[in-house]
């Protein structure tokens, strides 16, 4: 009827004993049992505070398609078999998981369901329908049910008859310009008012997902089916020179459309890969602006990451909505989804959930291409085609993810002993004997460089091998070191940018890093290491551009846990990348902390907020630290061990005051000025005083200060003023 007309429904006189003239549904019951989509109870009740059932909501469907409760016998003793005996022969309940009981209470799943069916369902009509009292006897005539013809211009589905939709949505059309779906399956559209509700996938002939696609299989489809002009389709592009022996590959599900004339039309192919959700941006509300998606297979070493912004690409943030922070599942993603930058554009095709075994590995057969099987806990397992390459060995512990019950990735324990150190070369000593003592020269994880003695079959696995992490182990009884070449990646001119989760070469990600990542940061002076700096977590590190760079992943885990950069070049910091320590310590220095020992408190700004650090004693021999400076050194205590001073003219600029005024103009075309010079500033510029006690508070660029002593201020990639401190 639609809101306006239901809501104007009222009942002159009670529907029934137990629902009032003045109930609020009363105009919506009285109008349902005049219509014959609902009879009540024998009783004379409609009980509407009663649950529910199946059978009830089934019988209102009817209803609503024309059945006559009365000529159906859906009233009386055996109403609810009769309901079901025709609600179900006509496929109201199509597409329910489990069988349908009317007994229960209806769920509100079950009800979209089953109304949703009745949309495509025919209606009916009685071609005679009387009935003529005669005293105590009443006597009717009624016809059998017959569906309602449907003239041309009624119809939306193909067939002869009028469905509930055509009846009473007659501006839901079908979409023309639809051929097929996104993955090549022959699909159809809808439209409703003009406007797209969405495309619709035929079912497919043919399903396949497992070892069952073998070559005898592939010889009995050809004997069956002609596929001479078969299109197949590869995620959603059309493939060419495709053979049918050719799809075999573990994991891949392969769907086939024929027609009447047993030709197959249509092969879609779909290969998943399996993927996390491994950064979740959000602002300063903390809603979500983007997510970072690290899609493994077999030629992206430590993954590939698709960043998806929630507002530009609405499609593929909805997909991956429902999964949080480290979540494993699949997506599916176009051909050449692997060549494009971190923009997902139309790449993202569908996700899915994903299986997980867990146990041990008892018994692995892998080789470097794509194949192989493991058995976790005896169980065996076949590697997908493509799966992830984690490293998997016997006795390894971990999760290990399934789909179409192939193995896609894993996640497994390494050996927790493992000690990591960089080898930056090597060398030897012969003696008047001529025995040779070999010599490394290392640089441990936590920045420590040191010249050790080696066993010669180190000494030999690692010369003319520079530039590799070791493992490394001490041999008490011999009192030399025995290093082994940990499997990784070397790649020249990586790219670590302070701040984000991707370490990229030539623009493709390698790795990925979180929180615990530790960066050593290496400066070698010809063969010999120069200076070493050690960074915890992607937001502590600096900017850098290596030569080459290490990275280890020796757990399988999904993100990289050591990161050696060689011969780094810092890149010019912006505000992003400094600190501003405030004037004299909060409360002089704590003496001897049991933990962390002596140490100043500093109000500070850190990544654009006011907080209070604690800062090693050691740092300039005093508590004044009054400036701007470089991300440094943090222990796991959260204490500064180390502090550069920025550099003054190259990372910011400072204003000295003689007359302790200033005043700030913040012009209507986006340019503030500055003790007399006029610069673009950027939409987020942030101004901060600090006054002589060392407090730091937030100001505004549209104030006058007076008591000035200095102005600092910084600049991003664009030349914009983006934030400014007020020294008192």
């Amino acid at each position: 009827l639609g809101p306006t007309t239901a809501g104007a429904l009222s009942a002159d006189t009670a529907p029934y004993s137990d629902v009032s003239v003045n109930n609020t549904f009363a105009g919506y019951i009285a109008y349902c049992a005049k219509e014959g989509i609902i009879s009540g109870y024998a009783d004379g009740t409609f009980r509407p505070s009663a649950p529910l059932t199946g059978y009830a909501f089934m019988k209102m469907l009817l209803g609503a398609l024309g059945y006559d409760a009365d000529v159906e016998q859906y009233v009386g003793a055996n109403w609810s078999i009769n309901v079901a005996k025709r609600a179900l022969n006509i496929g109201l309940d199509d597409g329910l998981v489990d069988e349908f009981v009317g007994t229960k209470a209806l769920t509100r799943e079950e009800a979209a369901l089953y109304a949703f069916n009745t949309l495509a369902a025919a209606m009916v009509e009685y071609e005679t329908s009387s009935t003529i009292v005669v005293g105590d006897i009443t006597i009717k005539n009624n016809s059998v049910a017959k569906e309602v013809e449907a003239g041309k211009a009624d119809k939306i589905w193909p067939d002869d008859v009028l469905n509930f939709a055509e009846k009473y949505f007659p501006k839901l059309e079908i979409n023309e310009d639809v051929e097929e779906d996104a993955f090549g399956r022959p699909a159809h559209g809808w439209l409703y008012k003009g406007d797209e509700v969405g495309t619709y996938a035929d079912e497919a002939d043919l399903t396949y997902t497992g070892a069952e696609y073998d070559g005898d299989l592939v010889e009995d489809l050809e004997e069956d089916y002609d596929f001479s002009d078969a299109v197949v389709w590869y995620n959603g592009n059309k493939t060419v020179g495709a053979s049918l022996k050719s799809l075999n590959r573990n994991g891949y599900s392969i769907e086939l459309f024929i027609n009447d004339d047993d030709e197959v039309t249509d092969i879609v192919v779909i290969e998943a890969y399996a993927a996390e959700i491994t950064e979740v941006e959000t602002d300063d509300d903390d809603e979500i602006t983007s997510v970072d998606v690290t899609v493994y297979e077999a030629t992206q070493d430590g993954g590939y990451t698709l960043t998806v912004d929630v507002e530009e690409d609405e499609d593929a943030y909805a997909m991956i909505a429902d999964y949080e922070e480290d979540d494993v599942f699949m997506v599916v993603l176009t051909p050449g989804w692997d060549d494009k930058d971190e923009d997902v554009d139309d790449s993202l095709l569908a996700v899915d959930d994903v299986e997980t075994v867990e146990g041990v590995v008892t018994t692995t057969k892998l080789s470097d291409g794509n194949d192989g099987w493991i058995k976790v806990d005896g169980v065996k397992y076949e590697m997908a085609w493509e799966y992830s390459q984690v490293d998997v060995a016997v006795d390894d512990e971990g999760v290990f993810y399934l789909y179409n019950g192939y193995v896609v990735h894993a996640n497994v324990d390494g050996d927790d002993d493992a000690q990591y150190a960089f080898v930056a070369r090597v060398g030897s000593e012969t003696d008047k004997w001529e025995n040779d003592t070999y010599y490394a020269e290392v640089v441990y994880v936590d920045g420590t460089v040191e010249t050790i003695e080696i066993d010669a079959a180190s000494a030999e696995k690692i010369n003319g091998t520079y530039g590799n992490a070791v493992t490394y182990s001490y041999n008490e009884d011999d009192e030399v070191y025995n290093l082994d070449l940990v499997k990784g990646a070397w790649n020249a001119g990586a790219e670590i940018t302070k701040g984000k989760t991707a370490i990229k070469v030539a623009d493709k990600t390698v790795g990925t890093v979180n929180g615990a990542t530790v960066f050593v940061v290496i400066d070698k002076d010809g063969d010999a290491v120069d200076e070493v700096n050690v960074y915890t977590g992607y937001k502590s590190v600096k900017s850098i551009e290596t030569v080459g760079s290490y990275l280890i992943n020796d757990d399988s885990d999904k993100v990289i846990e050591y990161v050696f950069a060689i011969n780094s070049t810092e890149t010019d910091s912006s505000s992003d990348d400094l600190i501003y320590v405030a004037g004299a310590s909060n409360n002089g220095r704590i003496e001897k902390d049991t933990d962390l020992g002596n140490y100043y408190t500093y109000s500070a700004v850190v990544d654009g907020e006011i907080v209070d650090i604690m800062v090693k004693s050691s740092i300039n021999g005093a508590n004044e630290m009054n400036g701007l400076y470089d991300y440094a050194k943090v222990n796991s205590d959260g204490v500064y061990t180390k502090l550069d001073a920025a550099t003054e003219d190259t990372d910011y600029v400072k204003v000295a005051k003689e007359d302790g005024t200033v005043s700030f103009k913040k012009a209507a075309d986006d340019v503030v000025t500055i003790d007399g010079e006029a610069m673009a500033y950027a939409e987020d510029v942030v101004v901060y005083v600090i006054d002589t006690d060392g407090d730091i508070t937030e100001g505004s660029v549209n104030k006058n200060y007076s008591d000035v002593s200095a102005i600092l201020y910084t600049t991003n990639d664009d030349g914009e003023v983006d934030s400014i401190y007020i020294e008192k």
